[in-house]
């Protein structure tokens, strides 16, 4: 969604298109780079992938719940801003099969 102000401007979606194992993160983090995205709001975000956000200069926010309201929640400064990530790696993947 893009801002004009407060207010939603514009918003489009885009397929996350799986990625192998232990890259979908960093998969995402070029997807959204690719777009000149400035910000991403999630709920949880492994290492790698907050690394990548960082480094491509793409804060990250921390919220939950319909995307309206948390990009709402986002251009009134109700969001607080990812400082690390929350995720171990791989968390979700079961790697003992």
């Amino acid at each position: 969604m893009e801002l004009e102000g407060k207010k939603i401007r514009d918003s489009e979606d885009i397929e996350n298109v799986p990625a192998p194992m232990g890259g979908a993160g960093i998969a995402a983090a070029q997807l959204v780079a690719d777009r000149e995205v400035k910000a991403v709001i999630t709920g949880n975000m492994g290492p790698r992938a907050f690394n990548v956000f960082q480094q491509l200069g793409i804060e990250v926010y921390q919220g939950a719940g319909k995307i309206r309201e948390a990009v709402e929640k986002l251009a009134n400064g109700k969001l607080k801003r990812m400082e690390k990530a929350t995720r171990p790696m791989f968390i979700g993947n079961d790697r003992r099969n």
